[in-house]
């Protein structure tokens, strides 16, 4: 109803013409909602596990999950100085996302069924999917399109060999502050980039092309046995 006409009038007329409608001039994640400016859309939610509200009496049942993560960590990594590292890595995304960690971690295993599916799929509910990519083809990450990995804070790499080329794309996402997105039959566009590069490896394969003082990634291996059912 409009009030001064005194009839019926379609919500979309009275939307088009409001003087105080909000509109934007651009859409681009900003992890830290302070530095997006005022006529840009934020296309970051957050994290889902900040929506999580946990009453006292859900911090104990809370704490045990937590364990369970650590477990997963340590069975994971080489050593405890690899766990500490790894700590630091993760709570670096969660605690400073408008911040670029510049590093990307590998996780080798000589053995199938260790729990690296297992972390990563909690590590995926922490994030949320929808700032969340996995993928066992580099080429819907590093090659002629990329669209997929829009608005991403997370990105695994589940079993792969990176070429040369491939290796060299994959440091630049790593460690520069912009990427470009490209999607098919539309225009490119750089956008600030706050993505944080995960790689599961098993002993059959390898990561290419590794330079000496490699400084943007941080390999770790395990040795730990198979997952039982009681482990489990």
């Amino acid at each position: 109803m409009d009030p001064e006409a005194g009839k019926l009038v379609s919500f979309a007329i009275r939307w088009v013409h409001d003087r105080e409608i909000r509109h934007y001039r651009d859409a681009n994640m900003y992890p830290d909602s302070k530095k997006c400016p005022y006529d840009c859309f934020n296309t970051f939610t957050g994290f889902d596990v900040d929506k999580i509200k946990i009453t006292e009496e859900d911090r104990q049942e809370a704490q045990k999950g937590i364990e369970l993560i650590k477990w997963l960590i340590r069975r994971n990594v080489e050593n405890e100085e690899h766990y500490e590292f790894t700590i630091k890595l993760l709570a670096h995304m969660f605690q400073f996302p408008g911040v670029k960690c510049r590093t990307s971690m590998i996780l080798q295993s000589r053995n199938q069924g260790i729990g690296k599916g297992t972390f990563i799929d909690i590590l995926t509910k922490m994030v949320g999917k929808i700032h969340t990519y996995k993928s066992s083809e580099l080429d819907t990450i590093f090659g002629t399109f990329n669209g997929c990995t829009e608005n991403k804070m997370l990105l695994v790499l589940d079993e792969v060999s990176p070429n040369k080329s491939q290796y060299d794309k994959m440091k630049n996402r790593t460690s520069e502050p912009t990427t470009t997105i490209r999607h098919m039959h539309q225009t490119s566009y750089e956008t600030p980039d706050y993505v944080f590069i995960v790689t599961l490896l098993n002993a059959e394969k390898v990561v290419c092309h590794l330079e000496e003082n490699e400084r943007r990634n941080f390999i770790t291996g395990s040795q730990s046995e198979i997952l039982t059912g009681d482990e489990i």
